[in-house]
């Protein structure tokens, strides 16, 4: 009874183990070719790489630094999903004027929306995507509310991009 679960779980279990030695094996190989990364810098082989999380883990950094890359890469997994959900929106002023659509989502250091407009004019605006421009978001009605400065939408302070 025993040896049969034991046949089980190795017969279930080598397929994985294989898999992690092979991938151990090509990274290997690929240590002793002299693999550069981009940057120029040594590749690492998979001893070196077990050593150094070890070390890491007895001195108490391994975890907060992988619980610090998962809080950013959940930050900005929210932000790309937030900001892609903009771009179609019908975007109106709050007194109900139609402006356009949101085309894009611009990041220059101050995220800007890019707002095809309505009507005969053809080149897009650039507003900034800041709360106090942007006061409300509707998703499910499908549309942006935005609060323009004065000018902000005047066809002469916009030039084509």
């Amino acid at each position: 009874m025993e040896r049969n679960k034991f046949q089980r779980a190795l017969s279930a279990a080598w397929p994985r183990v294989l898999a992690i030695g092979i991938l151990l094996a090509i990274w290997q190989v690929l240590v002793i070719a002299g693999v550069r990364s981009p940057g120029d810098a040594r590749l690492p082989g998979p001893g070196d790489a077990i050593s150094e999380i070890g070390y890491l883990t007895h001195i108490g950094v391994l975890l907060p630094a992988l619980v610090q890359t998962l809080e950013r890469a959940a930050i900005g997994y929210v932000l790309a999903l937030v900001l892609g959900t903009l771009v179609g929106l019908a975007v109106v002023t709050t007194s109900g004027e139609p402006v356009g659509v949101v085309t894009d989502v611009r990041h220059h250091g101050q995220d800007l929306l890019v707002i095809q407009p309505a009507g005969p004019r053809r080149d897009g605006l650039l507003v900034p995507f800041v709360a106090a421009i942007v006061p409300e978001i509707d998703v499910k009605a499908g549309r942006l509310v935005i609060d323009p400065p004065p000018g902000l939408l005047d066809p002469e302070n916009h030039g084509p991009f």
